[in-house]
């Protein structure tokens, strides 16, 4: 999931200025997309003690990717306010949750900071990687139409594999993890 969910932090702005929003406006955007991440990552960790936090993160990263593929058709400046806003909510959920499902793995609680140091490592590959890759995407195809596909496609993948991933627990699909 890391690996499509950075690339709209890096590239909303500039998204913005080609449809036509003002500079300072637009520089605005990450702003508001990181206030919304706050409430993304606080009230889906209280879903996550309800429900499971493999199922919290699983569905974070669907949603996540299901509003990626939204980011073409927000725009007016109001649909790209509202489109940050709801971006970063979801951003928010991969971020917080994607540290609670790795622990877990761990099958006793001294373990559970090796899990989550070697699953943020790979995380942080895969992170460091997204935003390049949408970058040539802008270069090569001259748009944004083709990084919301990447990066929605990988952030919804990524919660279809922690959703598959629960097939291997005991609770089964549907238990809370």
């Amino acid at each position: 999931m890391f690996l499509g969910m950075f690339p709209p932090f890096f590239f909303i702005p500039t998204y913005a200025v080609s449809r036509g929003m003002g500079v300072t406006l637009a520089s605005y955007l990450l702003a508001i997309l990181n206030a919304a991440s706050t409430f993304g990552r606080v009230i889906p960790g209280i879903l996550a003690d309800r429900f499971g936090r493999l199922n919290a993160f699983a569905i974070g990263g669907i949603m996540n990717g299901i509003v990626t593929f939204c980011w073409n058709r927000a725009e007016s400046n109001a649909a790209l306010i509202v489109y940050s806003a709801v971006f970063g909510f979801t951003s928010g959920t991969i971020i917080s949750g994607g540290s609670a499902a790795c622990t877990i793995c761990a099958k006793s609680a001294q373990d559970a900071g090796t899990y989550l140091g070697m699953a943020l490592a790979i995380a942080a590959l895969a992170a460091l990687a997204g935003p390049p890759i949408a970058g040539k995407f802008v270069d090569v195809y001259g748009g944004y139409l083709e990084v919301s596909m990447f990066s929605g496609a990988t952030c919804i993948f990524g919660g279809v594999v922690a959703l598959l991933s629960k097939i291997t627990t005991p609770e089964g699909l549907f238990g809370k993890i």
